[in-house]
């Protein structure tokens, strides 16, 4: 027992084991060390990986995100493209509905004015051959203007084109009559009531009444002009 005792308390070995434990903890706070730059150094690595990873898929992403932004416009571009080609071609019917309209006013013109002549004429003559010849004229022009194949062309030309605008009026508006649809569709069109009127072979009254009885069907403001609300419509 005192043997082991003096082993224990023995100088050099007491030396030797307090060098071994001065060189002990260096070398523990060195592996410590170590270790921690290791564990850095894997963090840092696994954080460069996420960075990469995350711009990779931020850079396909943004990619996509480009193709699909190039996607759109190029839709757009055409949506456009095709939008000012329907607007080209309808301000083109529009125009062309206009001159048949002007063409059958200008016609119908030159007949109640040759109609009129000739009932001038009548009136002045005598004989009963030249009386009955200047009558049948008379009721040919008659009948020219009642029976005017342009305008029927005109208004199947109107029923045509203004096909959603008289179906969305029927939906709105269940009650309104043909004749008032055909009015409508030339108020559309901005003509005006001695237009609409040497159109239709009816007196400008006639057509100033109707375009009151639509006013009150349509129940348009008194502020706001029945042409702008039929194209607005």
């Amino acid at each position: 027992m005192s043997s082991i005792y003096q082993s224990l308390h023995h100088p050099a070995r007491g030396y030797f084991s307090l060098l071994w434990i001065d060189h002990f903890y260096p070398i523990i706070a060195f592996a410590f060390l170590i270790g921690i730059v290791g564990v850095l150094a894997y963090l840092m690595r696994a954080h460069k990986k996420r960075i990469k990873l995350i711009e990779a898929r931020y850079s396909a992403k943004t990619e996509n995100d480009q193709i699909e932004i190039e996607r759109l416009q190029h839709s757009l571009s055409d949506k456009l493209n095709l939008q000012e080609e329907l607007s080209r071609e309808l301000k083109f019917r529009q125009g062309e509905m206009m001159t048949m309209a002007m063409s059958i006013i200008r016609k119908n013109e030159f007949l109640n004015e040759l109609k009129s002549e000739v009932v001038k004429i009548k009136s002045r003559v005598s004989t009963p051959e030249t009386r009955e010849a200047l009558s049948r004229l008379s009721l040919m022009i008659t009948q020219d203007l009642s029976i005017d194949r342009d305008r029927e062309k005109f208004q199947m030309n109107i029923h045509a084109q203004h096909s959603n605008f008289t179906h969305l009026l029927k939906e709105a508006f269940p009650s309104m009559t043909e004749n008032e649809i055909r009015l409508a569709s030339m108020l559309r069109l901005n003509l005006s009531s001695k237009e609409i009127a040497s159109i239709l072979n009816i007196s400008p009254r006639s057509v100033e009444m109707n375009r009151y009885r639509l006013r009150k069907k349509l129940k348009v403001d008194p502020k706001v002009s029945i042409n702008d609300f039929i194209r607005d419509f």
